[in-house]
């Protein structure tokens, strides 16, 4: 009863210490506990910890419940397990900043001595598996979040790792890693006779074989975690008196030792946590082996034993042994020295079995690893290639993913991030034999995964387990047939189930102004409104304009007429060009060397910078919704490229209305301007030739360019294998739409600009006839505004000949030369351009003789009320 007593009192005493309570300084405290022990028997304990678990913040039910586990072992087990609970629990921050700062248990030094007898107890052992489950629970109540966010790393660096090793340094199949000095025998071996000079170094090398220093041959010190290079037998030191045969054949005999600690080095300490399971399979193997050479080395000490063995006797049957442990120590030695870890380790192992050709037992031993390894790494490969999941948690399959990047983000961003980037190839970790295969490996599981993302379950029917074999064309047949499934697969499901086709005829016909009538009901219901700042538009009636266009319209009968959408841009259509032109936009959607678009501004007017006064026709662009999957092949950046061919053809189309509406006005001016006939010829040929112009751009941008390249597309979709064949046709056919209808050249668009933007200010009668303050200009005022327009009209439309004939001559694009032709047929531009350039250089040598400036003539016909001038040089 007293023993029973005394070891209760010293379990309340260490467990006080450990929770922060001095015996010495709180006398009485410990005191009531150590009655409330005594008095409650065997449940004293449990008070005890209730009292104690109070100042630690009220959960002495998990004391209680954890000494009731460990009750029944030595109560020394208690302090590491107290010091873990009140770590994860302690509520209260002075009790664990004591734990913290309480120094930890130092190591026992390695001293030459026997081994150390343990007494084994009958009580079962602490499961400590569960009592960790029972934390993570209580830690899980506290912050569920905080639990769901840990990963396994996490929860062995909240433990840590124990450090038997270093207290106790024969728990370990090497040698013992110890810093003392070996103790000298106190018999010299040179002294003995040859015979049992011959039995001691039989039995010292019985122990090296198992990781044991001899008496007469010692290990170096070392320092923690430094592997012996390959057959250096200089780690050890031998007596120097040993007979110089025997030496001889003991130095022969050596590197088997030195093998023997790598490989136990390796398999003990590199195959931990994060090192991933091909790492940990290949040290299963070698383990696995070491067991077998165990096995030799008991048959041998049995031999020993009946007085049968000798040193000599001994070489000869290690033979195979020592060719076996000398490819395992090279194997492991480069996977430590360099590191590896998942297909990078493979690969390894795969250069192994290739360049030990010569070599059979270290081909055989490499090719066993190679199989064992690969286990878990085709588990991993059958998982993607088969279900498109890929199962990694330590980062050591060749097939990387990253969860920052989501399928909702392929609606909102303007890139193909998630396509692109969600699912990548870790170069890094791609076995050698499946090099060639990678890109393919890739696209079938991204196949297989966007069928997963849809909802749906994909399964290979046809999946078999793959085995490791040295030639790489033997997994050829299995990664094509999968590969052939996953495509056949993504591919129906987007032409058939989702109607792919169906939804491009659509976004084409409504971008691309496919339906004329449906576009012409909305422009005459909707122009009012639109004509207004962007500000004072009412977006809902802009929408119910737009359904009521769509069902009272040819696009009744489409299907997906809900999806069409408006927006109002905030730039313009060539602002917005330049800046995709020379900003490049990164997947996570941030602008990188954004250039402004006002410093591509040409002036007033021209259209080309960012201004706040844009009305609802200048920023008017459709929209269009698309679901997943779908949305992988018609992209925001897609979209985006739909949009802007949209604002083309709808200012081309607007600049036709414009001038069409002239005429009636021209009508009106005439009756109330007396003008002369040459007067209205001259207004009359200069509109007609901007309505040529703006008609032949809409019909060349249209029937020239959208029309067969969309036929091309077709076919090219009606042939594609693969989503990613369905990607790059569509993408070809977005950039030789948007290069076709000159909209990627920056000195191209501009003059467009200017030549669309001369033709709304010439529609604008009020500008043609002067009118200004209630009163009009007279007929001179009128022909003066003619000639500037006409003037102005005629050097930009050189200019756009001109570009479009030489990027026609360094282009096989025989639909611009139509274009040119079109637009020239007869010269009459050409001429035009000659008689200006002349009359600009009789003004320059008139200029140059009087010493007078000029006016600007942008000036006067962006404002045409100003005071009249001769007419300025203009750069062509």
């Amino acid at each position: 009863m007293e023993k029973v007593q005394f070891t209760t009192h010293a379990l309340v005493d260490k467990l006080a210490r450990q929770l922060g309570c001095d015996p010495a300084q709180n006398p009485a405290y410990i005191a009531e506990l150590r009655n409330e022990s005594d008095k409650t028997g065997e449940r004293g304990i449990g008070i005890v910890l209730s009292k104690i678990g109070r100042r630690c913040g009220g959960n002495s039910h998990i004391l209680k419940d954890m000494f009731d586990r460990v009750q029944a072992t030595n109560p020394v087990d208690v302090e590491p397990i107290i010091r873990i609970v009140c770590k994860v629990i302690c509520d209260d921050d002075g009790l664990q900043d004591f734990i913290e700062s309480a120094p930890t248990r130092l190591p026992r030094a390695a001293v030459a001595r026997p081994a150390p007898t343990y007494q084994p107890t009958t009580a079962p052992p602490v499961n400590v598996d569960e009592l960790l489950v029972t934390l993570g629970q209580k830690v899980g109540e506290n912050d569920d979040q905080a639990h769901a966010a840990k990963d396994r790393a996490t929860a062995r660096d909240l433990l840590g790792c124990p450090d038997w090793l270093g207290q106790r340094s024969h728990l370990t199949a090497d040698f013992p890693i110890t810093t003392e000095p070996a103790p000298v025998p106190t018999v010299s071996i040179g002294s003995l006779p040859l015979e049992v000079q011959d039995a001691a170094l039989t039995d010292d090398f019985l122990y090296l074989m198992i990781g044991v220093e001899g008496r007469y041959i010692r290990i170096i010190p070392r320092a923690p975690g430094d592997l012996r290079s390959i057959g250096n037998a200089a780690d050890f030191s031998m007596d120097f008196s040993v007979d110089p045969s025997l030496r001889d054949l003991a130095k022969k005999m050596l590197p088997l030792a030195v093998y023997y600690s790598n490989v136990s080095h390796f398999t003990d300490g590199k195959n931990l946590f994060g090192d991933g399971l091909v790492r940990q399979a290949v040290a299963a193997g070698m383990r696995a082996l070491l067991k077998e050479y165990l096995v030799v080395v008991a048959q041998l000490e049995t031999r020993y034993a009946a007085g049968s063995l000798s040193l000599q006797t001994m070489w000869f049957y290690i033979q195979p042994c020592l060719a076996t442990l000398e490819a395992m120590s090279s194997i492991a030695v480069d996977v430590v020295n360099r590191d590896l870890k998942g297909g990078a380790l493979l690969s390894l192992l795969h250069d192994h079995v290739i360049g030990q050709l010569n070599d059979a037992t270290a081909a055989e031993i490499a090719l066993h690893l190679a199989q064992l390894a690969s286990v878990p790494y085709f588990d991993m490969l059958e998982q993607w290639i088969y279900r498109g999941v890929v199962d990694d948690s330590y980062g050591e399959f060749m097939v990387q993913e990253d969860t920052s990047i989501n399928r909702d983000k392929s609606v909102k961003e303007y890139n193909d991030a998630y396509w692109e980037k969600r699912y990548t190839v870790n170069n890094q970790h791609v076995p050698s034999f499946l090099a060639a295969m990678s890109d393919k490996i890739l696209h079938t599981g991204k196949y297989l995964n966007v069928i997963r993302e849809s909802g749906r379950s994909p399964q290979y029917p046809d999946a078999a387990a793959i085995m490791y074999q040295t030639r790489g064309r033997a997994y050829a047949s299995v990664i094509d047939n999968t590969f052939a499934y996953s495509s056949a697969s993504l591919l129906t499901l987007l032409n058939t189930d989702l109607r792919l086709m169906d939804q491009l005829l659509s976004i084409k016909s409504y971008f691309c102004m496919s339906k004329g009538d449906f576009f012409s009901h909305f422009i005459d219901t909707a122009h009012t409104d639109l004509s207004l700042h962007v500000s004072a538009i009412d977006p809902s009636r802009i929408t119910a304009l737009l359904e009521l266009a769509l069902r009272d319209s040819s696009a009744s009968g489409d299907p997906f007429k809900d999806s069409l959408k408006f927006q109002l841009s905030p730039k313009t259509l060539v602002s917005d060009l330049l800046c995709i032109m020379h900003v490049r936009q990164d997947y996570q959607g941030n602008d990188q060397g954004f250039v402004s678009p006002e410093s591509f501004a040409l002036g007033a007017g021209d259209g080309m910078g960012v201004t706040d006064n844009m009305t609802g026709l200048e920023a008017f662009a459709f929209d269009y919704e698309v679901k997943w999957p779908v949305s992988l092949v018609i992209s925001r950046s897609s979209r985006k490229r739909y949009e802007l061919l949209f604002r083309h053809l709808f200012k081309c189309r607007l600049t036709e209305r414009v001038l069409t509406n002239t005429w009636l006005d021209d009508q009106y001016y005439k009756e109330i301007i007396q003008l002369s006939d040459a007067s209205r010829v001259a207004a009359f040929a200069l509109r007609q030739r901007m309505l040529n112009f703006v008609q032949s751009l809409q019909y060349y941008s249209m029937f020239e360019v959208i029309e067969p390249t969309w036929h091309t597309m077709v076919k090219e979709l009606a042939a594609a294998s693969t989503i990613d064949d369905v990607l790059a046709s569509h993408d070809r056919y977005l950039a030789a739409c948007l290069k076709g209808c000159m909209l990627t050249n920056v000195s191209t668009l501009k003059t467009l600009s200017k030549l669309l933007t001369i033709c709304d200010l010439f529609g604008n009668s009020k500008v043609v006839a002067g009118k200004g303050n209630g009163t009009l200009a007279t007929a001179k005022t009128f022909d003066q505004n003619i000639a500037k327009f006409s003037e102005k009209f005629n050097v930009q439309m050189h200019t756009l000949l001109t570009t479009m004939t030489t990027v026609a001559a360094t282009a096989p694009e025989q639909q611009m030369s139509n274009m040119v032709a079109r637009l020239d047929f007869n010269g009459f531009y050409r001429e035009e351009v000659a008689k200006y350039n002349a009359a600009t250089t009789a003004a320059q040598t008139r200029q140059e003789e009087r010493e007078q400036p000029l006016g600007d003539l942008s000036a006067s016909v962006d404002h045409p009320h100003a005071a009249e001038a001769p007419p300025a040089p203009r750069e062509v």
